[in-house]
């Protein structure tokens, strides 16, 4: 993502009072909204169920990572701004049950498959970085990383690096060729910076007048 898009995706967040993670989401879910033709979808997140109350939790060992579902409802007279708020507080209301398993979620939502895309926001030290820098004594580096995902469309959000030269957000937007073209994929991974551009320029407007193909999408007149 371009360094001044980057700048403007978090001055959103932050006039908004919302995690970079929430303005990915509502983006994401707006986009999926218009590929599916819903005003209602659902994606996965992975997030760390490591909950606060459980006694000790602060010196075991492990990720803790879990996926759960977050359901986007989109109303097209609402705007970005209202959207955000809105996320964030059904967001904030769930935290409390993020380490319960998908499974446990599905059966007390009564359906089977509740999803088929994945979003999630890597907070963890990445190339180049040392995990260990805050540790006395103890010096890492990480050399290098490699994931996979089995959804047809999975994206992965990387904060801009704090103190980079040129601090820039990085979106990958991982898809499966048997079920997703290359095509499709461009045109996703598109639409999701024009959603970002148009939410950043203007969070007031009706998510109903977002531009959610990018402008080079769009036929001429």
């Amino acid at each position: 993502v371009p360094a001044e898009l980057t700048a403007a995706v978090r001055d959103l967040a932050r006039a908004r009072g919302v995690t970079l993670n929430t303005v990915l989401q509502a983006a994401w879910g707006t986009v999926l909204g218009h590929l599916l033709d819903s005003r209602d979808v659902v994606f996965g997140t992975a997030v760390s169920g490591r909950p606060h109350e459980l006694d000790g939790v602060q010196d075991m060992v492990g990720l803790f990572v879990n996926t759960v579902p977050v359901r986007v409802r989109l109303r097209p007279a609402e705007s970005t701004a209202g959207l955000l708020a809105r996320l964030r507080d059904e967001q904030a209301a769930l935290l409390g049950h993020s380490h319960v398993g998908l499974a446990e979620i599905q059966r007390a939502a009564g359906a089977g498959e509740l999803f088929d895309t994945l979003m999630a926001v890597e907070n963890y030290p990445v190339e180049g970085t040392d995990p260990a820098a805050d540790v006395p004594g103890l010096r890492a580096r990480v050399l290098g990383s490699t994931d996979a995902t089995h959804y047809p469309l999975s994206l992965a959000v990387v904060p801009a690096r704090p103190g980079a030269a040129s601090p820039r957000l990085r979106l990958t937007l991982g898809y499966r060729p048997d079920t997703v073209a290359e095509a499709r994929a461009e045109l996703v991974a598109d639409s999701l910076t024009a959603v970002l551009e148009a939410m950043a320029a203007s969070p007031h407007t009706p998510l109903a007048r977002l531009p959610v193909l990018a402008s080079h999408h769009i036929p001429a007149p």
